[in-house]
Formats: C-alpha cells, structure tokens, sequence
C-alpha cells in the first residue's frame, strides 16, 4: 500500500523575490488521500501511523530570462530545515533561458514529521513561476 499519496499542483503565478528562500505554493491537488497535504500551509505531514520511508518529487518552471550565470535553487525541507536540493544555473553571459528544476529523493520519515518545498534565485528581480509547470508529489513507499 503505497498510502498516504498527494499529488500538489499550481503556484498560482507565484512572484518569487530575488536572493530570498521563499517557500513555494501549491494550491491544488488532484489527490490526497489521506488529506496529509495541506494547501493553506503548502506542506506534507507525515500521518499518525504512517511513519516509514516515502518518496517525493517536485518540479519547478520559471519563465523569467536567467543570464550572466546566475542561479535557481529548489529545496526539500523537512521539519522547517533545509534537507536536499537541485540547482540549475546558467554558464555564459549571452544565455537568456527560462529555467526549471527537479528533483526526487526517498526520506525515512515518522509521524508527525512535514516537507516543504523552498526556492532562491538571483535574476535581479522578481520572478515568476508558471502555475501549470509546478508540481510537488509524495508517497509512502515502505514501513
């Protein structure tokens, strides 16, 4: 039984603040199945009795112009720390690309335990995140 499993989606055209972590937002699900993941507070709590190891995803799209190699990081949170990221950069001053990052990574989680997702850039200014391309996913995969 691969439960509790939520599948998070949309950030709502997120504005993201240059050289901040911001914690990124997913306002809707196409499922939950045990209601762990919470679209007020934008997180995943471990159920009672459901303690085991777990497997999440996320992917991150941005259609702002990154160039003169400047970064974007998303990271996995857990507990309010920052526990594992993904980086994507840009290496050459005549780059103007969107960027996007994903990542999944299997955690030994208890109950009670949460996970987040947070992102920093440093474009120069605000950027965007484009709703339809922003996903974070989750499910137990063993006790």
């Amino acid at each position: 039984d691969n439960t509790p499993a939520f599948y998070a989606y949309g950030t709502n055209n997120q504005q993201i603040p240059n050289t901040t972590y911001t914690k990124v937002v997913f306002v809707n699900e196409f499922y939950d199945t045990d209601s762990a993941f919470d679209t007020s507070t934008y997180r995943f709590t471990v159920p009672s009795g459901k303690a085991g190891n777990y497997f999440f995803t996320y992917n991150i799209r941005t259609e702002a112009a990154f160039e003169d190699e400047e970064r974007l990081i998303v990271k996995i949170y857990k507990n309010g720390s920052a526990y594992e990221y993904g980086t994507s950069d840009t290496r050459s001053s005549k780059s103007s690309m969107n960027m996007q990052q994903t990542l999944s990574i299997a955690l030994d989680l208890s109950a009670g335990d949460y996970i987040e997702v947070y992102s920093y850039h440093d474009e120069g200014a605000n950027i965007v995140y484009n709703a339809s391309d922003c996903i974070f996913q989750g499910f137990r995969i063993g006790t």
